[in-house]
């Protein structure tokens, strides 16, 4: 059974984040606690960074420049919730002087999500590539060019 909490409500911490979204989706053939510890052991690798907003868990590995960034989304919040808290981790990317972004993931709620950022980009010049991978799995690709638009109303 999936747990989702909204972060409205009830802002839970990154240990609980990460140890409730690997219940909620545990990898095939992995006890939970040996993937809790690869994801920690993960966060503590040259070029990451571990980032929490709202009940969200992104983990972001940059190359030397942080122009390019490969991420992933660690999530126990509502959609809705999930959509907003992207939408400002793409912001402090594009801030910090990211210009391209991959992540690849295979739970469909996360390919809506895109193409929520999709239909209302946060760039004047965002574009997006989402395609599926042999095994399966969901790539995006962004390029977040041009400036910033103004936010969401939360």
């Amino acid at each position: 059974m999936t747990t989702m909490v909204d972060s409205k409500k009830d802002k839970l911490s990154i240990p609980e984040i990460i140890t409730q979204a690997v219940y909620n989706n545990p990898p095939e053939g992995v006890p939970p606690y040996a993937a809790i510890l690869a994801i920690v052991k993960e966060g503590t690798m040259p070029n990451t960074e571990v980032k929490e907003y709202g009940n969200t868990v992104f983990i972001t590995h940059f190359n030397e420049s942080k122009d390019l960034a490969v991420g992933r989304a660690l999530n126990i919040d509502t959609a809705k919730n999930f959509i907003l808290n992207g939408e400002e981790y793409f912001r402090d990317l594009v801030r910090g002087g990211t210009k391209k972004f991959v992540a690849q993931f295979d739970q469909k709620s996360f390919a809506t999500a895109f193409l929520a950022f999709k239909r209302k980009p946060i760039t004047t010049e965002m574009q997006m590539w989402m395609v599926e991978t042999p095994s399966g799995q969901t790539q995006v690709r962004i390029a977040l060019n041009g400036d910033l638009i103004k936010g969401r109303n939360k």
